[in-house]
Order: structure tokens, then C-alpha cells, then sequence
């Protein structure tokens, strides 16, 4: 008996590894996704079955029942969460967003897209999200030779990704693109705690040793280099490294003082001010020389010059037949590291010098542990620390500290 025409087919959610059935309805045209368990297994070919035998016996209708009884006007039922996540990604651009934030905000967005992304905004509620954190358990880093399973995310990059879904939805709400009940009913979906759902917890960032640090010194531009010794003796954030300017430098003391325009809390009216003692001055020194004043520090196209003045004096004479490599003016290079161009250039380092790759938080946790272990809690303001509760009350005495454990380590 040939099969009835028009029946949805049982499909694999990838992302998840979850079977996923879309049911349209007959009247609206609106379409909405069913997951039913794992792929493959007994239980979601009989939950397909049920579900199939619902929606027929309704006329191929929708069930009303499971679509969240919240206020929504014809623009939230008709808008999808693809092109929601699609505007609320054009807002941050235009906003100024920095390329890292975005990055991970676009990594949350796709998993929900992928889950739920036909879905009208008007459907999405508290069990949504929930199929959208299940996704992203499910969700494993590419491939690599090292990594032939991939990599999963961590509970608390999950967390993360979340809260970057239900903050798009504040969004769209200020915007009147979704209902006004939704974020509040969003926050009723409690975090992830340790142990749930097998998901692994991540690894404690140790500080890098400093014999790591010196390792890859030969193998580094002299711009790169001075990032690190920047960082490796201010505590610096690899986003402020990146983005220092003369201008944002008060040199007028021995303790230089650099007050980063962009920082991690300036949206929240914080001041940030690191300091620079003899050592991240020496670095800097060189750089600042005939460079204009709202110029970045750290140019990569200085850095790109120098790696290749390096390898054409330590390889081999090029062979009349072989073409040049694209010279800097053709190649769409930015005027200032990102903190990925940054962490890039030193893991290709510790490859080279043979040592373990480390990151840039884990430098700044290097220079941490230094100043805590003479100074304690008053070298917060160091490290921009805003937890410490004392940090606003003993201000005037932070600042001495701080002064002091620069000239000393910086």
C-alpha cells in the first residue's frame, strides 16, 4: 500500500542528534518542530507516531494548546526567530559592538536558528529555550586529529549562550518585535548547575609560567612581543592591550597611567585606568615614536612586515618561476589586533618554541597571582576588579597599592 501523500517524514537534528518532525498548519501556513527523543531509537518512531496521528485527526491543525498563552500582536505571530536573530545581530553591529563579543553571541544565535528557527517569535517560550540549551549540549567543537570526537561546550559557556538568547529577546521586546511577558518567562529557566545533564565543567585557568612566557620570544614580532610584556606586567585585559592608543596614555609620571576608551564595564559607567611601570614602558617606547596620536599602538600590518623580513633572510632563494606572495596592499589587513589575531600569534609561537599553548588569560592571571601574593585584595583595582567590596570605600589607599606593586613588578 503506497504511502498517503503530503505526511511530514522523520528527520535528524543534527546539532542535537534529537528526531525532529515539522508539522504545518493547514489554515495559517504556520509550522512549528516536534522533537522526539533520540534519533533512531524505539521511542521517537512511536512518539512520531502519535504526534502524526494528533495533528491529522485535527484536521492537520496545530494544537492551540501549545502555543504559550501570551499577548502577541499579528507582527510577533507572523515574525520568525531567524529573522529576529538576523535583526538583533544588524542592532549590535550598528551599536559598535566589538568583533569577539559578536562572535559568541552569533554562535548562541545559530544553535537556536538551527533548533527553532522557523518558529514565530510568538511560539517561543520557556520549553523552547530549553530545547535550545539541549541543542547546545548536544553540540561538539569542529573536528581536529587531536579532537577526532570534537569538543563540548562547558556548563558555563552554555549559561552564557542562553543568557545571550534571552537578552535578544529584551531586545526585540523594547522594540515592540516580541511579547512584553516573554523575558519574564524566559528567566524562569534556571541555569545550568554542575553535574546536569553530564555536561563538563571547565578547566581552571592557572596562571602561564614565566619560562613559557620567555619560550616564545624568538619566535614573535617585536609587536607581539611588546603585547605580551604589557600584559605580562600590567594585567591588562587582551581587548585593552589591543586597543591602546597614544592618546589614551598619560606619560607625565614615572607610573604611566593608560585609561582604555573601550573596556569590559564601561557600559556600566566604570572607570578603568592601568598602569605602566618601567618594564611595559620599555616595551611601548619604541612603538610610540612618530606615531599619531589616535594611530593603534599594535598595528598588524607592522608585525606582518616583520614576520616576512624574518623568514626571506632564514629561507630559501625563490625560484624564478615561483610567484611572489601577496605584497600588504592587496591583502584586507586591520590597523589594530583583535584579541583571536593576538592569541593566534602566540599559540603559533608555542608550537614553534615547543612549549604548551597558553592564552592570553592566562597571562593576565600571571601578573594577577604576582600582585596578590604581596598585595592581596588592594591590588583589585589592578586587575579592574569591581567584586572586591572595599575597592570603592579605600580608593585613595588602592591606588597607592597599585602604585606600589607597579613600580615593583611593572
Amino acid at each position: 500500500m503506497p504511502a498517503p501523500k503530503n505526511i511530514p517524514s522523520l528527520r535528524l537534528h543534527k546539532p542535537s542528534g534529537r528526531a525532529v518532525v515539522t508539522l504545518t498548519d493547514v489554515n495559517t501556513g504556520r509550522r512549528k518542530d516536534h522533537f522526539l527523543g533520540e534519533y533512531g531509537t524505539p521511542e521517537a518512531h512511536h512518539a512520531y507516531a502519535e504526534v502524526l496521528a494528533a495533528w491529522i485527526a485535527r484536521g492537520r491543525v496545530l494544537d492551540s494548546s501549545s502555543t504559550p498563552t501570551l499577548t502577541a500582536t499579528h507582527t510577533h505571530a507572523t515574525t520568525s526567530i531567524a529573522a529576529l536573530a538576523l535583526a538583533y545581530v544588524r542592532h549590535l553591529e550598528e551599536r559598535g559592538t566589538s568583533k569577539d563579543q559578536l562572535d559568541c553571541i552569533r554562535a548562541a544565535l545559530r544553535v537556536m536558528r538551527s533548533t527553532c528557527g522557523g518558529m514565530a517569535v510568538a511560539e517561543f517560550g520557556p520549553l523552547a529555550l530549553q530545547e535550545v540549551r539541549q541543542s547546545m549540549i548536544a553540540l561538539r567543537y569542529a573536528k581536529t586529529k587531536a579532537r577526532p570526537k570534537g569538543k563540548r561546550w562547558t556548563r558555563s559557556t552554555i549559561n552564557r549562550r542562553v543568557q545571550h538568547v534571552v537578552r535578544m529577546f529584551r531586545w526585540a521586546v523594547a522594540h515592540e518585535r516580541a511579547p512584553t511577558a516573554l523575558p519574564e518567562a524566559l528567566a524562569c529557566v534556571e541555569p545550568l548547575k554542575a553535574g546536569e545533564f553530564g555536561v563538563p565543567e571547565g578547566k581552571r585557568v592557572l596562571p602561564v609560567p614565566d619560562a613559557d612566557v620567555d619560550a616564545i620570544r624568538g619566535h614573535v614580532s617585536n609587536v607581539v612581543w611588546a603585547m605580551v610584556q604589557v600584559q605580562r606586567y600590567t594585567a591588562a585585559r587582551a581587548g585593552e592591550v589591543c586597543a591602546m592608543r597614544p592618546i589614551d596614555l598619560d606619560t607625565t609620571g614615572k607610573v604611566w597611567l593608560y585609561r582604555p576608551g573601550m573596556h569590559k564595564n564601561a557600559h556600566r559607567g566604570h572607570e578603568r585606568t592601568i598602569y605602566l611601570g618601567r618594564r611595559a614602558q620599555a616595551a611601548i617606547k619604541p612603538l610610540l615614536a612618530g606615531r599619531a596620536v589616535d594611530a593603534y599602538l599594535f598595528d598588524p600590518r607592522e608585525s606582518m612586515a616583520q614576520r616576512r623580513a624574518a623568514n626571506a633572510t632564514k629561507g630559501k632563494p625563490r625560484r624564478d618561476d615561483q610567484q611572489p606572495s601577496p605584497t600588504l596592499t592587496n591583502r584586507k589587513t586591520r590597523d589594530r589586533f583583535t584579541t583571536g589575531n593576538y592569541r593566534q600569534a602566540i599559540h603559533r609561537a608555542c608550537e614553534l618554541a615547543g612549549v604548551p599553548k597558553w592564552s592570553t588569560h592566562q597571562l593576565r592571571h600571571l601578573a594577577a597571582t604576582k600582585a596578590r601574593k604581596e598585595f592581596g585584595a588592594e591590588a583589585a583595582l589592578l586587575l579592574g576588579d569591581r567584586t572586591t567590596r572595599m575597592v570603592d570605600l579605600y580608593a585613595e589607599r588602592d591606588v597607592g597599592a597599585v602604585m606600589d606593586v607597579v613600580r615593583k613588578i611593572g
